[in-house]
């Protein structure tokens, strides 16, 4: 039936003329998903058992898998575990997302497969740590859960790809943190401190720029010295001290670079209190020092109206401090680790 499911995806259609697959079907199909266009690229695999030593080629270079079973025949219910162990052999080790499908639900009284007993196929498999399987019902005949079998499998390739760029973002963000500190080794530094950063929140609930510095650093053993709602002092083995405290009161003398959120997504002008949280930073700071405003905007938002109204230019020309604004979308954790990374590099040529 995964044929019969391609075509009914790609061109939605059904054909009552079965043919078994023989060797390799390529079909494409482009797709929208939240914003999303998805490009499929779908290999409609043989599963002839002669055409095993030709399927690892087609296995090496997929994102993502289907298998299919018919849930009026009980064997290739069966089979799937085989046809798992398979494309487990065949990625390498390679972390994909699977989803089994269940078939021809429209033949209601000849079905020999329950679905509590497709779920609990999927369990077992899911022990598995490098694949994650989902299990979905379907009727290529009818259309049924066709489309809703294909978003699902974009929702897990989607949702693969971003802990993919997370962690690149995060490797990256961490090689320029372990580049300023042995940097400040060399030449003599306080290794109590080579880096300090202070990170500025509007509650103790919501400060991504210090969970995401303290993930970097969790290799490190840390000294909580402070780790009160309004102030947090963490001090890492490696050398990297982050503070954390809330807009009404914190202090940024020491730091090498502030970072600090406002959320503007519903609103048309800036806070005036966030205007002088800016201000106070940019006075407080030591020159050279490095500044880092994350604005949370909406599709609605006004940025340049929002840029205008924090107008700190005559601050800044009186005082040699590198002041850096940036939009935070809902894609926030990536967008502040590529920020992250710039107030490092900023800091490192200071």
């Amino acid at each position: 039936g995964k044929t019969s499911l391609v075509r009914r995806f790609v061109e939605n259609r059904f054909s009552h003329d079965y043919r078994a697959t023989i060797g390799l079907n390529i079909l494409s199909h482009s797709y929208e998903f939240y914003g999303n266009s998805i490009i499929y690229s779908l290999w409609d695999v043989g599963a002839q058992k002669f055409f095993a030593r030709f399927r690892k080629t087609y296995y090496l270079g997929a994102q993502a898998a289907f298998m299919v079973f018919d849930l009026t025949n009980k064997q290739t219910f069966e089979n799937i575990k085989e046809w798992y162990k398979e494309l487990e052999d065949f990625i390498d080790g390679r972390e994909i997302p699977l989803i089994v499908i269940g078939n021809k639900i429209d033949l209601v009284d000849e079905r020999v497969v329950s679905y509590q007993d497709g779920v609990k196929l999927v369990n077992e498999l899911t022990t598995k740590p490098n694949i994650k399987v989902s299990y979905i019902e379907t009727s290529a005949l009818t259309g049924e859960n066709v489309e809703d079998a294909f978003t699902l499998i974009a929702y897990h390739y989607i949702s693969k790809s971003k802990e993919d760029e997370e962690e690149k973002l995060k490797m990256d963000l961490l090689d320029e943190l372990n580049s300023i500190l042995k940097e400040r080794k060399v030449i003599g530094e306080n290794l109590d401190s080579l880096l300090t950063l202070t990170i500025i929140s509007e509650n103790e609930f919501w400060s991504p720029g210090l969970q995401i510095l303290s993930e970097i650093n969790n290799l490190n053993e840390c000294e909580k010295i402070k780790d009160a709602r309004e102030e947090k002092l963490y001090k890492f083995s490696n050398g990297v001290t982050l503070k954390n405290y809330l807009y009404h009161n914190f202090e940024v003398s020491g730091t090498d670079g502030a970072f600090c959120i406002f959320d503007a997504r519903d609103k048309e002008h800036i806070n005036p209190e966030w205007m002088n949280v800016v201000v106070k930073i940019i006075n407080e700071i030591e020159e050279n020092k490095v500044v880092l405003i994350g604005i949370r905007v909406s599709d609605k938002s006004d940025w340049s109206q929002l840029m205008e109204e924090f107008n700190v230019n005559e601050l800044l020309e009186k005082k040699m401090v590198s002041l850096l604004f940036f939009k935070i979308g809902v894609e926030y954790r990536l967008e502040i680790y590529d920020q992250l990374k710039v107030m490092l590099n900023t800091i490192k040529y200071l």
